[in-house]
């Protein structure tokens, strides 16, 4: 019976998208199958099935589909599997890759089947003259072994062969493996629709009609003879649930697109300013605004009223699809929907947008320099993607530019005068753009590291020597070296846009390079006291986001739990807000903000009627603060709410220092309705008793103990249960991270398995 639901969720793996649900189910299975046989000692069954568990986590975390290689093992693996349990191995039919590799490679760029034509003949050799590789044939067995050569990148067939009996396998074998094969082109002496309908069904990337000449026939196979490397589209995913949105982020990463997520929808106009996407893919319902309300926004600028915007909503109400096409949406899918058919509906809205686009651009002098931001993302992300089979090193410089009376106001500087001094530096092939008023962005490669420092150093020696209205420029250069860099064009542009802006505040000659310490030695003595006031107006202004992380419960009554985790400051360039407030002798207001928002959350449960429990963390040193207690109750009477609801998590290893001031703080938390959590527990017999004493009602094991082996983890569970704690385990970064026995005996796990 286990072995029939294991072969029941066994198609997820070579289809290429990973859903969630059917990964949790198919390793939950397997996880029951390797617990039996370790009760009944079948050593051989237990190996199969650990073997099959390490593989599919390691899929999981290489973050790409299985390799034929993979699923053959896997599918081994399974054979076996079914051998152990009793049961007939499988019939399964060879990957398409063992066929090919059995035959001979030929050294063809186009296969040519045609009749004796003297026509024909003029054409292979114009194209041959052209640097092509050509192979003319009237023999469909011969064509049959040409084609299957891994130099075979194109097929020009005569329309008159296409209903021949003999052309039939050629024709099936090219769509059974429509990936890899050749494309398949049709010359005819007539365009009817009947011939183009032959052509289509045939499989027919394009179709020519005579008369045509050589140029025109190169020119339409050039795409497919040299194919050129383009950047990925971008798209924009604005959902304010972090699973459903870190869910979709990575189904489009799959499909080939780069996908920036945003969880609050009253930040969408940054993003599609900062992010350029090629479409947005918007939920229907968020708190602040919702996806019609951002869609005519988004209508509303003329710089953004031409991307493709597409709902992906379980709204069924015919009424607010049509209310959302009215607002300008291009589509509305209705969940739950298939991977493919998201994929083809994205992939169709922007295609199309760019063809209406390239239309348009015709039309205008596009001659203009510098170039777009969206032009810097393109060309940077087929650079990326070059993964080094072009010779030479590749930086990235972001130029951030004000003059010395504006530093704080920003004042907008005439861009495009700052862009002609640059120019008089660079090379043909190098990509400058304008980013905005203040900054630009420049894109290089030169023959090593040495010469790409020196430019920018140039650079800086020119900008720096520029006056505006008799003042001196104040210049900032921030650089990220491309060479081995991930292939994330937008994430390079921030790492530059962040340097750029952090050598601009510290004021350093030159340029800043991404992934060096920025040394502090030479800042002004007032750089530590400026790092204070900038968290504390972040604190004070609420500038701080916040990401809410979802926990599963394997209990279907419990409530549904989310943990509010705050989110590196604009300023703090990406450390732990926690360590940052520490380092800043800010804790206290720090812990009085995050403990805001959690008590804000919760009466906005409260007036929705919603029963759901918030975690939030405080420091240890809230357990010695007098004030702390009467804090919280008074925000507790001003908002007319109880502590129901809300579940405190503090630091054992800290809290530890004060044991008798930590139970009286637990024991007051309690009186008011909250609940308690311990992090970063050891589950040892130190950390037993320490918890019978507080009265926590919850633990999270510490991250070392989230691979041990089955046995230790029932008898954690089994203490900590005897205890009345529950088991929250912490946040991990990968499936692989979490031994399969903790799923069955934790409380909540993390729904997304991701940060």
């Amino acid at each position: 019976m286990r072995v029939k639901k294991i072969e029941a969720n066994w198609p997820i793996l070579p289809s290429g998208i990973w859903n969630g649900s059917s990964i949790q189910t198919l390793t939950r299975h397997l996880h029951e199958l390797a617990c039996r046989s370790e009760q009944y000692h079948d050593e051989s069954l237990y190996q199969v099935v650990t073997t099959i568990d390490e593989m599919i986590n390691q899929i999981i975390d290489d973050n790409s589909p299985p390799d034929d290689e993979q699923l053959r093992t896997l599918d081994g693996q399974l054979d076996e599997l079914r051998r152990l349990a009793g049961k007939p191995a499988r019939t399964t039919t060879p990957h398409i890759a063992t066929v090919e590799s059995q035959m001979p490679a030929a050294p063809y760029d186009l296969a040519i089947l045609c009749e004796t034509d003297n026509q024909m003949d003029a054409y292979v050799e114009g194209l041959e003259s052209s640097g092509l590789r050509c192979r003319k044939t009237a023999d469909a067995d011969e064509l049959q072994v040409i084609l299957v050569g891994p130099g075979t990148k194109a097929l020009l067939i005569d329309a008159a062969l296409l209903g021949t009996q003999a052309l039939e396998p050629i024709l099936h074998l090219l769509k059974l493996n429509r990936s890899a094969a050749p494309a398949l082109f049709i010359i005819a002496d007539q365009s009817t629709i009947d011939v183009r309908l032959t052509a289509l069904r045939a499989g027919a990337a394009h179709l020519f009609t005579r008369p045509v000449d050589v140029a025109q026939l190169l020119s339409g196979l050039r795409y497919h003879l040299f194919p050129q490397l383009k950047p990925r589209h971008r798209v924009l995913i604005v959902e304010d649930d972090e699973a459903q949105a870190n869910f979709a982020g990575k189904l489009l990463q799959k499909g080939g697109l780069e996908a920036l997520t945003i969880t609050d929808p009253l930040s969408v106009i940054d993003a599609v300013v900062r992010f350029e996407p090629d479409l947005i893919l918007m939920d229907l319902y968020m708190p602040g605004a919702d996806g019609i309300e951002l869609t005519r926004v988004i209508r509303d600028r003329w710089e953004s009223s031409a991307i493709p915007v597409v709902f992906l909503s379980g709204e069924g109400d015919p009424e607010k699809k049509l209310l959302a096409l009215q607002a300008g949406a291009d589509d509305f899918l209705t969940k739950p929907v298939r991977p493919q058919q998201l994929l083809a509906t994205i992939n169709t809205r922007i295609e199309r947008a760019h063809q209406i686009a390239a239309v348009a651009l015709k039309q205008i002098d596009v001659s203009t320099r510098p170039s777009s931001r969206r032009t810097l993302l393109n060309r940077l992300d087929m650079l990326l993607g070059e993964a080094g089979e072009q010779a030479g090193f590749r930086a990235l410089l972001v130029i951030y530019l004000t003059d010395s009376g504006s530093i704080d106001a920003e004042q907008h500087m005439p861009i495009n005068a700052f862009a002609d001094k640059a120019q008089a530096h660079l090379r043909e092939n190098d990509l400058l753009a304008s980013l905005d008023q203040n900054r630009l962005a420049l894109l290089y490669r030169r023959d090593d590291e040495k010469a790409l420092e020196d430019l920018a150093e140039q650079l800086y020696a020119t900008l720096s020597k520029t006056r505006v209205s008799d003042k001196p420029l104040c210049v900032g250069i921030g650089m990220v070296l491309l060479n081995g860099a991930d292939r994330n064009a937008y994430e390079q542009l921030c790492h530059a846009e962040a340097r750029a802006e952090s050598a601009h505040r510290r004021g350093v000659r030159g340029f800043e390079l991404h992934g060096e310490t920025a040394e502090e030695s030479d800042a002004p003595s007032h750089t530590t006291m400026a790092k204070h006031e900038g968290f504390l107006n972040a604190i004070r202004e609420g500038a701080i986001p916040f990401k809410r992380q979802q926990y599963n419960s394997c209990l279907d009554t419990a409530p549904k739990t989310i943990e509010l985790i705050p989110m590196p400051a604009p300023a703090t360039h990406h450390e732990d807000p926690y360590l940052t407030a520490a380092k800043n002798d800010l804790i206290r207001e720090f812990d009085h903000f995050v403990c805001i928002q959690a008590l804000q959350a919760l009466g906005d449960m409260v007036v929705q009627g919603r029963s759901e429990r918030l975690i939030f963390r405080q420091s240890a040193s809230v357990a010695t603060e007098p004030d702390y207690l009467d804090f919280i109750r008074s925000e507790l009477r001003r908002r007319q709410i109880v502590g129901t609801g809300l579940m405190v998590e503090f630091d054992l290893p800290s809290l530890a220092a004060n044991l008798k001031a930590a139970r009286e703080l637990i024991g007051e938390l309690t009186g008011m309705g909250m609940t308690v959590t311990l992090g970063n527990f050891a589950c040892n017999e130190t950390a037993y008793k320490v918890l019978a004493y507080l009265r926590a009602d919850a633990v999270r094991p510490h991250r070392s103990l989230l691979r041990i082996g089955t046995e230790r983890i029932q008898h954690i569970a089994r203490q900590l249960h005897s205890l009345h704690a529950e088991i929250i385990l912490p946040r991990v970064a990968r499936h692989g991270e979490i031994a399969l026995p903790w799923t069955e005996y934790a409380d909540f796990i993390q729904a997304d398995f991701s940060d």
